[in-house]
């Protein structure tokens, strides 16, 4: 049973860092597209992190409706930069870039981006804790697993959702493509 519930928070855990969500639902009606994406995000159905014993909806307020790049997963249709570029853009200081020295605008810009991240990853490690709460007495190696897993793709996500910050060639400003 332990590994049977493994695998469906493995199978679950992808959706749940890069959308926030744990089910992706195709019918047009149920999505929640963010206005700002202008990227082809993918739609999620609003607040579907469940335990998946009890099948009670887990609230987290405070995620960000925003996808974030995740590079081991199959369906995501843009690339990082796009994803990085709406995350930017979402920022409330994003259109104070010419009132403010470049370098505290890009650090303020790194922040928030880094707090959406830090956010999405904190809610993920809630859902997948409420969700092996009743198996921690067995210490079964799948649920080791699931942490290692869960440990490499904190890694990818973060690293694939922060901003490059080097001096462009040719511009000389801050690179905001993702690193």
């Amino acid at each position: 049973m332990v590994a049977h519930h493994v695998h469906q928070l493995l199978s679950i855990l992808p959706n749940a860092l890069a959308f926030g969500y744990t089910k992706l639902k195709p019918e047009p009606e149920e999505f929640k597209v963010s206005q700002r994406c202008t990227a082809p995000c993918m739609s999620v159905l609003i607040c579907v992190y469940k335990n998946l014993d009890t099948d009670v909806t887990i609230d987290f307020a405070g995620d960000t409706l925003y996808q974030l790049f995740l590079s081991t997963l199959d369906h995501q249709s843009v690339g990082p930069n796009a994803i990085l570029k709406d995350l930017c853009e979402s920022w409330d200081g994003y259109q104070s870039c010419h009132i403010r020295p470049e370098s505290q605008w890009v650090n303020n810009l790194s922040s928030y981006i880094t707090g959406l991240v830090g956010t999405r990853i904190q809610h993920v490690e809630s859902w997948v804790a409420q969700n092996v709460e009743i198996f921690q007495s067995a210490g079964q190696t799948s649920l080791t697993m699931l942490h290692h897993m869960f440990e490499a793709t904190i890694i990818d996500i973060r690293g694939n959702n922060q901003l490059c910050r080097q001096q462009c060639s040719s511009c000389q400003l801050t690179c905001l493509l993702s690193s």
